[in-house]
């Protein structure tokens, strides 16, 4: 693994671990384990006999703090979205961001191991338990806030840190012969959530009217995805400012919006070279607070996680509600146990452009399964995803910024940390300078017409994006390098 890191890379590997006290004597049937605690495992590249443990304290505290800092940092409250509309002069908000969470946590995870990062330039992080739902690359440097660090190095992530070795080759016994050739990108947006087979031919149409049965075929443990949190989804056209934006810069490759962005397209294609997905990512815990009901399907808890994390693509809340999907739009979702079984070999960059991408169930000492498992398994790269429910149009100025800085040849960790910093620093004056800017600002007044020159009640200096919720949920895993001949990928 030492010698598999980059030049000027370290490692840190995280442990979740539950301590069993040999020493202590067992009383009237007490058990001899003690709380669990976490340890980052510290490898600098080439250095194997340098690699140091350092124990970080429980596990319990960690987690809390973990907690907390999430809620702060992603702010799930829908008020993120949109505000009521000014009388006279419209207000724009600028997001209250209370960084004691993140120094708290920063005490605990970052200064232990800081002093053995000094050199390095590039932090792999491979986290274990609920670290893996932290961006730590939003965590200040020490407890003045004054710089994090992402402003100290470039951050990106593995699931676990054997998977450094994966890059070089499918492993052995892979039932792959040889790497087959990538075919042109792939761009996935703004699915038609609605789509339905029409009422009035719907020979070779896909009824759903015994899921059940349907289930069987796919898992032979009867497990499926029962709910949607009870909600219907809602078209994501923010999206579609992206996946055009993007097809510009990729000339060659195939574009599907509305009622084309379709499950097909992922499963039946070739592997495509750069692939953008930019829908909602679903992912359903494994012990919901309480059932939902949905026409579709009736079970409580599926146990498989690799069938509780998905995309929604077009016919999805058909498919939830069980009605008739035309056969070219297969179920209208896709699973992270179908995106596993698919040949990505030859993928060198995926883009999750979704809510909840990165979630999935956490199991100690194996990552997450769920969709960042899936793509790794399948073979991808690289794969960039968020780790919570982030605003369409930010989303939107993010990613074309990370594309155009891969144009400009930065390595992909590099590209996605400077959009990050352009979305956290980006004022109300650069914002009016660009057609999507001004979606962003709209989106912030929740008003449906904003003009370059319009006035609003702000300074132009002011930076309504510097709050982790709208730029801290995106991390790279896997492959950091720059991608040569990018626009001829």
């Amino acid at each position: 693994m030492a010698s598999a890191l980059p030049a000027d890379a370290i490692l840190v590997e995280f442990v979740r671990f539950e301590l069993f006290d040999f020493n202590a004597v067992p009383a009237n049937g007490d058990i001899q384990w003690q709380p669990a605690r976490y340890l980052a495992f510290v490898l600098p590249s080439g250095q194997p006999d340098a690699v140091q443990m350092i124990d970080l304290g429980s596990a319990q505290v960690i987690d809390q703090l973990v907690w907390v800092f999430r809620l702060q940092a992603s702010d799930y409250s829908k008020a993120t979205l949109g505000w009521g509309k000014a009388d006279q002069l419209p207000k724009l908000p600028i997001k209250p961001y209370d960084s004691a969470p993140a120094i708290e946590l920063s005490q605990v995870l970052v200064k232990p191991i800081y002093n053995a990062l000094k050199g390095c330039k590039h932090l792999i992080f491979a986290p274990d338990g609920n670290l893996n739902l932290l961006p730590f690359q939003a965590l200040p440097c020490d407890e003045t806030n004054t710089r994090l660090l992402m402003d100290e190095f470039t951050i990106s992530y593995l699931s676990v840190g054997r998977d450094i070795l994966r890059r070089r080759s499918p492993p052995q016994g892979s039932q792959i012969p040889k790497l087959r050739p990538a075919s042109t990108p792939l761009i996935i947006a703004d699915p038609d959530f609605d789509l339905a087979a029409e009422q009035t031919d719907t020979s070779g149409a896909i009824a759903f009217e015994s899921p059940l049965a349907i289930v069987k075929q796919q898992s032979s443990n009867d497990e499926f995805i029962n709910t949607l949190d009870g909600e219907v989804l809602s078209r994501t056209l923010g999206t579609r400012f992206l996946a055009e934006s993007v097809a510009k810069k990729l000339p060659d490759a195939r574009l599907y919006l509305g009622a084309e962005a379709l499950e097909t397209h992922l499963t039946t294609s070739n592997c495509p070279s750069i692939m953008l997905i930019a829908t909602h990512g679903l992912f359903l815990a494994d012990s919901p607070q309480a059932p939902f009901q949905t026409m579709h399907l009736e079970v409580s808890k599926i146990e498989n996680p690799m069938m509780r994390s998905g995309l929604a693509l077009a016919g999805a809340n058909t498919w939830l509600s069980g009605g008739i999907l035309p056969p070219s739009a297969g179920k209208g979702f896709i699973f992270a146990q179908d995106i596993a079984s698919l040949d990505l070999w030859a993928n060198e960059l995926t883009v999750l452009s979704a809510c909840d991408t990165a979630r999935g169930d956490i199991k100690i000492g194996e990552g997450v399964f769920g969709l960042r498992r899936a793509f790794a398994v399948a073979g991808t790269k690289t794969l960039v995803m968020s780790l919570w429910k982030v605003p369409d149009q930010a989303t939107a100025l993010l990613m074309e910024r990370f594309f155009n800085n891969l144009d400009l040849n930065m390595g992909r960790a590099e590209a996605l940390q400077n959009a990050q910093n352009y979305i956290r620093k980006i004022t109300v004056k650069e914002l009016r300078k660009s057609a999507l800017g001004i979606e962003v600002l709209k989106q912030l007044l929740h008003v449906f017409d904003l003009l370059a020159d319009t006035e609003i009640d702000c300074h132009e200096s002011d930076t309504p994006l510097e709050h982790p919720f709208y730029w801290g949920a995106w991390i790279c895993q896997g492959d950091t390098t720059r991608m040569h001949n990018f626009k001829s990928i």
